[in-house]
């Protein structure tokens, strides 16, 4: 597709867990960057979880959109 691109995939972490990440992005005709953009937003999504202890996520109360974020002390 010309200006469609993206990825899924089941993602195994060092500690056992997994998770299903889908990225897909809306690109102007073949653009090279977004492949560029879908694996940085992998990158930052693996990080992210890598670093982060269960115990320290909390829902975001309030929001429509049911997100969660890191609890602060």
């Amino acid at each position: 597709m010309r200006f469609l691109i993206g990825d899924v995939g089941i993602i195994q972490m060092p500690n056992g867990k997994s998770y299903l990440a889908g990225v897909l992005v809306q690109r102007p005709n073949y653009d090279p960057k977004a492949g560029d953009f879908v694996r940085e937003v992998s990158r930052r999504v693996y990080n992210y979880l890598d670093n982060t202890k269960v115990s320290n996520i909390e829902p975001i109360l309030g929001d429509a959109s049911g997100g969660l974020r890191l609890r602060t002390p």
